[in-house]
This record gives structure tokens, C-alpha cells and sequence, in this order.
């Protein structure tokens, strides 16, 4: 049984709330977990400046993984467990 029910974050971040006061150019990733885990809202410009860096994050990032052969694995499954050979751009077949 649920006492208690923390009140929706009804208010849009200002700048001054949004960005870290010790990172410079950052968002304050305490204050918006919070305001996010309470379904706050944020503006416009927010979104997009989150969306920007984190494509610009996104981008940094290699987009090949490099894994040993064979890459086989076993998923247990409740009605029958398979082999699932995997390729690793995420199409899977069934061995039988």
C-alpha cells in the first residue's frame, strides 16, 4: 500500500536549473533525473540541446563492433530451448 505519492514536477526548468553550476555548458543530471522521474516537463530548447549532444556523443562513437566467430549462444526459453545463432547486426536464426 502506497502512503504517500510525491507531487508531479509542475514547474519548466529555468536555465539557471537546467545547467550544472559546477560543469559549465552541462545539464544538472541530478536536478533532471528528478524532475524527469517526477514527469516534469522541460522547454523546447532544452530537449533540443539534449538531443544535440547526445547525437553529437552518438557520432563519436564507432559504429562496428568487433566480436570473436563463432557468436552462438543458448537462450532458454520455457517452451523449448533453441540455439540462436546470432549475426551481430541483430538478425537471428533458429537452429534447430
Amino acid at each position: 500500500m502506497c502512503l504517500q505519492v510525491n507531487p508531479s514536477a509542475m514547474n519548466i526548468p529555468t536555465d539557471e536549473q537546467f545547467f550544472s553550476k559546477t560543469e559549465k555548458g552541462k545539464p544538472d543530471i541530478s536536478y533532471l533525473k528528478n524532475h524527469l522521474y517526477r514527469e516534469g516537463r522541460v522547454k523546447e530548447e532544452h530537449a533540443l540541446y539534449i538531443i544535440e549532444k547526445a547525437t553529437e556523443i552518438l557520432h563519436t562513437e564507432p559504429n562496428l563492433l568487433h566480436v570473436g566467430a563463432p557468436v552462438v549462444g543458448v537462450l532458454s526459453h520455457p517452451r523449448a530451448p533453441m540455439i540462436v545463432a546470432c549475426i551481430v547486426h541483430g538478425i537471428f536464426r533458429r537452429a534447430h
